[in-house]
Parts: C-alpha cells; sequence; structure tokens
C-alpha cells in the first residue's frame, strides 16, 4: 500500500441522497401499531436521516419489543439482501443509539425504543 493516497480529485458519491431518508418516531406511543400507524408515528417526531435498514430495524423494534438483534436479522432478510447480523448490531450502534436500547443483559436482554 501506498504511504499517501491523493484525494484532491475525488467525486462525492451521487447516491448518497439516495441512501438516506427523513422519518421521525413517536417514542411515547403506548398502544400496538400496525405498519401504517407505524409509518405515521415515525414521520411525526424525529427529524433526522435514517438509512433504509435503520427504519427497517425501527419498526421491527416497534412492532416486538424485546426482539434480539438475531431475530430482527431473521424477521429483515426476506425483505432486504445481504443483511447480516454484524450489519443490524453497527446499525444499532452507530445510527439507531439515540432511538434504541438494549434493555438487560447481552446474552438475554432484548432492544426497545427509548422513551
Amino acid at each position: 500500500m501506498r504511504e499517501e493516497y491523493d484525494f484532491s480529485k475525488g467525486k462525492k458519491n451521487p447516491y448518497a441522497k439516495q441512501l438516506k431518508k427523513q422519518v421521525t418516531i413517536n417514542l411515547n406511543a403506548k398502544k400496538k401499531l400496525g405498519d401504517d400507524e407505524i409509518n405515521d408515528e415515525i414521520n411525526d417526531e424525529i427529524k433526522e436521516d435514517i438509512s433504509d435498514l435503520g427504519l427497517a430495524i425501527l419498526r421491527a423494534v416497534a412492532k416486538k419489543p424485546g426482539i434480539k438483534a438475531k431475530d430482527i436479522l431473521e424477521e429483515l432478510s426476506s425483505t432486504i439482501e445481504g443483511i447480516t447480523i454484524d450489519k443490524v448490531r453497527n446499525e444499532i450502534q452507530r445510527n439507531l443509539k439515540n432511538h434504541i436500547e438494549l434493555v438487560g443483559s447481552r446474552k438475554s436482554g432484548g432492544y426497545h425504543i427509548k422513551r
């Protein structure tokens, strides 16, 4: 590998805007929600960029509070191609840490939406 690389002629990713969507989540919802209601709740309160994977994870956690990362992977693997357990955990730790929390131990705990 080179000691130094020249990035002065680099280009920005033209697809970056397509990868992220602005969403909102109602963190005070205590009723059971269907997919359409989840979307409405998500679009109401949080105003920030969340990727499609992050949005799918938020929906899975809202649908089943206490869900484990392995179960999130099983639920999303049919709809999102190339998803791995590491991608799920990284998305939660890096981009969703303000919205999702792990309650309980790493081994027996599950993810819940923060209140």
